[in-house]
């Protein structure tokens, strides 16, 4: 079965060895194409970091191909992937990856096995939510029982088939590239198949509210990207256990408001700078 992933990276040489090393112990059975996408800083450090895993790619039937992207920001990354795909793979699955995301055990193939129909489909991994000190901690519980989170495909990972990927051509200059492709498509061509986890982690200090208020401008340049109804008071009942976490919630919120961040389109800024 062909997989093919394409992984956008800037000043990821701390990282990458440990998200390509969980791609390679998660293809087995798999015929992998990875294309790393290198753009803006540090592209030479994360080549220099990620160059040694060609022969383990090799030595498992896979090709792992650097890629170093002249233009900045990360649709540009995501383009130039999609660009630098053979022309007799197109028809396979596609994986979106950022590069500090790591698939579980058998994530890779139950993508696969979710985006195999001729139908439009876009897959994508179940979060396994890790947090780094408390006000993350809190702010995680609240964000997960959102309306509409547990429905979202993205944040790290998602997949389409051939026929999905039809359904848009370039990716266009925005932050939330994962937001637009899931406003791509429809409720019955979404899956989060059984098996699939990513890791996402939720940062500790002044780079949760750095990410979140990059989430919330990424989200507002979609017109017609929604998540799901804004919650009100009936979900907070509903939901009384949160309570005790809703203040760190707000906190984190309001100091997004608070915080400068001039994202520009770039989709790398402000809390990856």
């Amino acid at each position: 079965m062909r997989l093919d992933i394409i992984i956008p990276a800037r000043a990821e040489q701390a990282g990458i060895a440990a998200t390509l090393a969980a791609v390679l112990a998660d293809g087995d059975g798999l015929d992998l194409l990875v294309l790393l996408c290198l753009n803006g800083e540090g592209m030479a450090e994360t080549r220099a970091a990620a160059q040694p895993f060609a022969p383990a790619f090799a030595a498992r039937g896979h090709v792992l191909g650097i890629i170093e992207v002249a233009g900045s920001g990360k649709a540009a990354a995501l383009n130039a992937g999609d660009a630098a795909r053979p022309a007799d793979r197109r028809d396979a699955p596609l994986v979106y990856l950022d590069a500090d995301a790591r698939p579980r055990p058998g994530t890779l193939r139950a993508l696969v096995a979710a985006l195999a129909t001729p139908e439009p489909r876009l897959a994508g991994p179940r979060r396994a939510l890790s947090a780094h000190g408390r006000l993350a901690h809190s702010f995680g519980l609240v964000w997960e029982a959102l309306p509409g989170m547990a429905g979202f495909i993205g944040g790290g990972c998602y997949a389409v088939n051939a026929a999905g990927r039809a359904l848009w051509g370039a990716f266009p200059d925005l932050v939330a590239d994962d937001g637009f492709v899931f406003s791509r498509f429809a409720a019955e061509q979404r899956v989060i198949p059984n098996g699939a986890v990513i890791g996402f982690a939720l940062p500790a200090g002044a780079a949760l509210p750095r990410m979140v208020r990059r989430w919330r401008e990424g989200n507002a340049a979609l017109a017609s990207h929604r998540h799901g109804p804004r919650p009100g008071l009936s979900w907070l009942l509903r939901h009384p256990r949160l309570i005790p976490h809703l203040p760190a919630f707000l906190l984190t919120h309001v100091a997004a408001r608070l915080i400068a961040s001039p994202l520009r389109g770039t989709g790398w800024r402000p809390w990856r700078a």
